[in-house]
C-alpha cells in the first residue's frame, strides 16, 4: 500500500500527517496499524505520532504503539500548519482566517492573527488559549 504523507516537527516532536482526502480507501480500523508501522524509528519513517486528517477536518492522532491520543497539542498545531499551507483555512464572519478541527476532545478552532499568529480556542468544558507564532518561513516560535 502506498500512502502519501508529510513529516512535520514542533517542540521536539515529529508527526506524520496523512491527508485521507487523497487516500479515501483507508479505513478507521487501519489507523492503529498504519501508525505503528510508519512511526517505528527503526523500520518506518519514525515519529512521535501519526495524524490522520480527512476532508471534513476530522482529526485523529495515534501514538507509535497504535493507541489513540486525545491531548496532543503539538499535533494540533502541526495540522494547523498543514491546513494553512494547503489553503484549508477559511475566513470567518470577522474576516479572520481560521480552521476548525473535530477531535476526540471536541471542536478546536485555530485562528490566524496578523498573518503570523495562530490562536487556539478550545470549546466545551475547557477554557484555554495558547498563542504560537508561525513565521512566514514556516518556523514556529512559542511565546
Amino acid at each position: 500500500m502506498r500512502i502519501h504523507f508529510y513529516k512535520l516537527h514542533l517542540g521536539g516532536n515529529s508527526f506524520i500527517l496523512i491527508d485521507t482526502e487523497s487516500k479515501k480507501d483507508l479505513k478507521l480500523s487501519e489507523y492503529p496499524e498504519i501508525s505503528k508501522s510508519i512511526c517505528n524509528r527503526r523500520y518506518g519513517v519514525g515519529a512521535s505520532g501519526c495524524i490522520f486528517l480527512d476532508e471534513k477536518n476530522d482529526m485523529r492522532v495515534y501514538r507509535p504503539d497504535g493507541t489513540e491520543a486525545s491531548d496532543f497539542y503539538d499535533a494540533l498545531f502541526c495540522a494547523a500548519r498543514y491546513a494553512f499551507d494547503s489553503g484549508r483555512m477559511n475566513k470567518n464572519s470577522h474576516g479572520e482566517y481560521e480552521i476548525r478541527f473535530n477531535t476526540l476532545k471536541g471542536e478546536k478552532i485555530l485562528k490566524e492573527l496578523d498573518e503570523v499568529l495562530l490562536e487556539e480556542e478550545i470549546t466545551g468544558e475547557e477554557k484555554l488559549t495558547e498563542i504560537d507564532a508561525i513565521k512566514k518561513d514556516g518556523s514556529i516560535k512559542t511565546e
